[in-house]
């Protein structure tokens, strides 16, 4: 059976839950200042708001015009600048002890414990250590593929990747910390801790950074105002708030958020094997590569015989979207940053007299493999304790602008 929806009317825009993007706690008595410490006055404006207005014009002005996109766009690539396309990662998986796997080799530390080694003492650092197996790691774990694909995606769509390993030290000033290059006489000086970062070790700490982001449920008839990235008794990540989207919602986010907006934006695969879904993926791309008029005798037949529903609809569309998405992948010394995997799915749209989206149904294969859910992360958010925004950010910033040897100071005032 088609299912109609009104799109002006019913998408969500929400700010989640209470906490996600808040600053850190300050650190337990005993610690070494840490950079959660700073001026507010550093602080920079908050990173929601261009993105969040920019999202909120495009769903107020949502084009459903089908034969628009369709008919100009047909076979095209069209994707987000590729500047901006979401790197391929890891969900770190909860088998291999999420943030605290030691990936590389068995005798180099985990991205969990160089954070530690950086930038917390021993207390801080075994509470850490601690807090990760017992939530996203050996100990939590159900199933052995779940991790923190929702983080690591988060991280993707709003973060540039980082650019290059580092080799870093903590230096404190008074009630400050900043995270500085080591130099090559820095790692002969005694009381000097040089830690060296990997890029994957650095996308683990980002995608721990938004494990529980501030993000927005993007589709329609949604139950309620909050996206749960808490893994339930299996391990799973559900998304009771996902909205119940027919298959036009994805056409639509399609052409108007990639299409118009040139934002990429996450979307929740189906797992029919182990519902409720399991994956979360960047989109950023999108091809149309089918789009045939047909009556509503045809399109009924296409969805296995569900009949019209909508008195309005006065015409159909059979179309096969090949949409493209960052893959999951091992994390490894020297990453490839841009691995895409390409899905397609197939559907019938559901058209009113002016030819706008009424609604639409899955076709064929698709109808037991489709998205179940989208969302737009907005902001860091994380449960782990005593990982920052400012301790984080500080490694990615210095990632990105050189080489471990080379390039300014970085201090940790800023979340950019």
């Amino acid at each position: 059976m088609f299912r109609s929806v009104v799109f002006f009317s019913l998408f969500l825009f929400v700010s989640l839950a209470p906490g996600c993007g808040q600053d850190p706690p300050t650190p337990p008595s005993g610690m070494p200042p840490g950079p959660g410490e700073v001026n507010p006055a550093d602080k920079p404006v908050d990173p929601r708001t261009e993105r969040s207005a920019k999202l909120r014009k495009l769903l107020d002005t949502l084009d459903l015009r089908a034969d628009l996109y369709g008919v100009r766009d047909i076979g095209k690539r069209i994707s987000v600048p590729s500047a901006d396309q979401p790197a391929s990662g890891s969900c770190w998986p909860m088998a291999q002890n999420g943030i605290d796997w030691r990936w590389n080799k068995p005798d180099v530390l985990s991205p969990a414990e160089k954070y530690a080694a950086l930038l917390l003492d021993a207390q801080g650092g075994a509470q850490l250590t601690s807090w990760v197996q017992k939530n996203q790691g050996k100990d939590a774990i159900k199933k052995p593929d779940r991790g923190i694909c929702q983080g690591f995606v988060s991280s993707a769509i709003l973060d540039p990747t980082p650019r290059s390993p580092i080799l870093v030290k903590r230096v404190v000033k008074g009630t400050r910390v900043t995270v500085e290059r080591c130099s090559i006489h820095d790692k002969h000086k005694k009381g000097v801790a040089c830690v060296a970062f990997d890029r994957s070790d650095i996308a683990a700490l980002l995608a721990e950074l938004y494990s529980n982001a501030d993000a927005i449920a993007l589709g329609t008839a949604c139950a309620s105002q909050e996206v749960n990235f808490i893994p339930n008794a299996n391990g799973v990540i559900e998304q009771p708030s996902m909205c119940k989207n027919s298959a036009a919602t994805l056409f639509v986010l399609l052409t108007n958020l990639i299409g118009r907006g040139q934002l990429a934006f996450a979307i929740i695969n189906q797992d029919a094997e182990n519902p409720p879904p399991a994956w979360t993926q960047a989109l950023f791309g999108y091809q149309i590569a089918k789009f045939d008029v047909v009556d509503a005798k045809t399109a009924a037949q296409l969805v296995g015989g569900a009949t019209q529903t909508n008195p309005q609809a006065q015409g159909f569309r059979h179309v096969v979207l090949n949409v493209a998405l960052s893959a999951v992948a091992m994390p490894m010394v020297d990453p490839e940053q841009r691995a895409v995997q390409i899905n397609s799915y197939e559907l019938v749209l559901e058209l009113d007299d002016k030819k706008a989206i009424l609604g639409g149904a899955w076709v064929g294969k698709s109808q037991g493999d489709h998205p179940a859910g989208y969302f737009m992360p907005l902001a860091p958010g994380t449960k782990a304790p005593l990982v920052t925004v400012d301790g984080v950010k500080a490694l990615l910033n210095l990632s990105l602008s050189g080489g471990p040897f080379e390039g300014p100071t970085m201090g940790m005032t800023g979340s950019n």
